[in-house]
């Protein structure tokens, strides 16, 4: 879930130009590998843009672990993939890995003394829960775990409650990464929309298999997958809420924006071998203030293309989303 009430709303309708042959399968197997269709069209699932954009995002975001300080950046140096599930828990091995042995100790260091301070005032606020105050007078930490779905007579049972899987919850509330696209305790601020395609014709583009052991070709392995050709223009509708000028998922977003906007974006099959290329030929952004002065009757919210506010490009964006204040 996402738990902070509704103050910002953001749609953007980008225009993409197919330069390498896109795919986007079925999953079925065969020796020829259909494109995903609705009745006439090509569909381009939600979840592909979702994904690909978040891959954009995973690799921005190691470089802005730097920047960052306290929960942020622990969530940031921790996050990893593990059997499909994004994971938070203090993994050495992984640290070691991305940053080096002294680096990878240091986060480490910073990882425990943060855990042992958040377990201190966790202790602190039950008690000013339980003395019969309520929720007046208690701080982050026990808010965010009753927010996530912990209850309070879970927190105080030691049968039941697991400190580090409790602070690794707390910390994918903190994640940039998470905040924007969703992890295991939030959903995502930004959505993309699916996409339907009327292409003008679907062509078959051949290829062979690759033997996994020799890495050579595979004899009698050729298979044609079903492309949309370059040149065909894809439309992709995007909508996110509370993207905070400044804050460090909003400065997250702008770089990924960036990155779209310089080198592309590869969605679909094959994206090691060259195909899905999109380049960005426009986009435009509607953001802005819920009962704002451009919003004070909720117009833009209702229909923000029809509603008189203008809109920005990804430039100008991108500025706001890094601006602070």
């Amino acid at each position: 879930m996402h738990l902070n009430s509704l103050r910002y709303k953001t749609v953007a309708v980008f225009t993409f130009r197919v330069r390498n042959p896109l795919h986007i399968g079925t999953g079925e197997f065969g020796a020829v590998k259909r494109i995903l269709r609705i009745g006439d069209g090509v569909l381009i699932p939600s979840s592909t843009w979702k994904g690909a954009i978040r891959n954009v995002a995973e690799k921005l975001a190691r470089g802005m672990i730097a920047q960052l300080g306290g929960l942020e950046r622990l969530a940031l140096a921790c996050y990893r993939e593990e059997s499909g599930e994004i994971r938070y828990e203090l993994d050495r091995g992984h640290l070691e890995r991305l940053f080096g042995h002294e680096r990878a100790a240091l986060i480490e260091e910073e990882y425990r003394r943060a855990r042992e301070e958040f377990k201190r005032i966790l202790r602190e606020q039950l008690e000013i829960y339980f003395r019969g105050d309520g929720l007046d007078g208690i701080g982050n930490e026990l808010r965010t775990l009753l927010d996530i779905g912990y209850r309070p007579e879970d927190l105080t049972d030691h049968r039941r409650f697991q400190l580090d899987e409790a602070f690794a919850e707390y910390l994918a509330y903190h994640c940039p990464i998470g905040r924007l696209f969703g992890n295991r305790v939030l959903s995502g601020k930004v959505r993309p929309q699916d996409t339907l395609l009327m292409p003008e014709r679907i062509e078959l583009k051949p290829g062979v298999g690759i033997d996994r052991r020799s890495g050579k070709v595979s004899e009698g392995h050729l298979r044609f997958l079903e492309t949309i050709p370059p040149g065909t223009e894809v439309k992709l509708t995007l909508v996110a809420d509370n993207l905070f000028p400044g804050d460090a998922d909003s400065r997250l977003m702008a770089g990924v924006l960036e990155w779209i906007k310089d080198l592309g974006l590869q969605i679909g099959t094959g994206k090691s071998t060259g195909l899905g290329l999109l380049e960005l030929e426009s986009g435009e952004v509607w953001h802005w203030e819920l009962g704002g002065d451009a919003d004070s009757r909720g117009a833009v919210l209702a229909n923000p293309f029809r509603s008189g506010l203008r809109p920005m490009d990804v430039k100008a964006f991108v500025s706001l989303l890094r601006s602070v204040g």
